[in-house]
């Protein structure tokens, strides 16, 4: 029953997203055409409208991934919690199904639009050659020549794990907003809002931790980072740094899960 929820999700959703992805498409040629002109630096207007034209793109796609965000969350709310919800949650599958479906057609479809975006940007990049320099003390080309394999197996993982994080995040803030008997809609928002500055504050507090961790052991950061370079050298750094927030953003969503499967399970409020 699994995969019959996945392909329906699937048929559900597919048309909209390649029309996203025909606009992300789209913008990117337009882009291309635009910096592989002449049209950059000829004279003050010139720039003026060329600095328009990259500040519209980047709008553009944003919002477009904003778009793909609420449309995803929208669809969850009207499907499980909604009217829709009758049918859904009378269905012979158990709630864990209908999150798991869920849950794997919006993690692959953020996943893939975000990807586009990102080869939009390198390709504009590319064709811009705006002679974009790093001037910090990473030394990049061992990086690129010794383990860009696992640098780019490990983003994409990172990518994957933070996008079914942030979809588990969304999904429980709108779980918190249907047990209410009134405003389910707008005790979902204010649920995000809530949960964001609570996760903020809770990474300040992590961070002001480490900081007083480092002071009484009179370590600063620098001195770690040093140490970890000497001894992981550049390539290692960033695998540890990239891994270890995969690892935390992983223990979240699956708090996050484990919440939205109790509140599905047990609590369920429908309008």
């Amino acid at each position: 029953m699994f995969g019959k929820l996945v392909k329906h999700e699937f048929k559900a959703t597919y048309k909209i997203f390649c029309l996203f992805a025909a606009a992300i498409a789209f913008i990117t040629i337009i882009g291309s055409l635009i910096l592989s002109s002449n049209f950059l630096t000829e004279n003050d207007v010139e720039g003026i409208i060329t600095g328009g034209c990259v500040l519209a793109y980047f709008v553009l796609l944003t919002g477009i991934m904003l778009i793909t965000v609420l449309y995803l969350v929208i669809r969850f709310y009207k499907n499980v919690y909604g009217r829709e919800g009758y049918l859904t949650n009378t269905l012979p599958v158990k709630p864990s199904e209908i999150l798991n479906s869920k849950l794997l057609v919006s993690t692959i479809w953020m996943t893939a639009i975000g990807m586009l975006v990102a080869f939009s940007v390198v390709i504009l990049v590319k064709i811009g050659d705006s002679g974009f320099a790093y001037t910090g003390n990473v030394d990049f080309s061992e990086i690129m020549n010794s383990g860009i394999g696992w640098i780019a197996i490990s983003f994409f993982i990172l990518l994957i794990v933070s996008n079914a994080e942030k979809n588990l995040s969304y999904y429980f803030c709108c779980s918190l907003g249907q047990l209410s008997n009134k405003h389910k809609v707008g005790d979902s928002v204010l649920a995000f809002f809530v949960l964001n500055a609570v996760m903020g504050v809770i990474a300040n507090i992590f961070s002001v931790g480490i900081a007083l961790v480092g002071f009484t052991n009179n370590l600063s950061i620098e001195t770690v980072i040093e140490e970890m370079r000497q001894t992981l050298g550049e390539t290692g750094i960033l695998l540890v740094f990239i891994n270890g927030i995969t690892l935390g953003l992983l223990i979240l969503g699956i708090i996050f899960y484990a919440l939205n499967h109790y509140i599905m399970k047990k609590k369920l409020n429908l309008e």
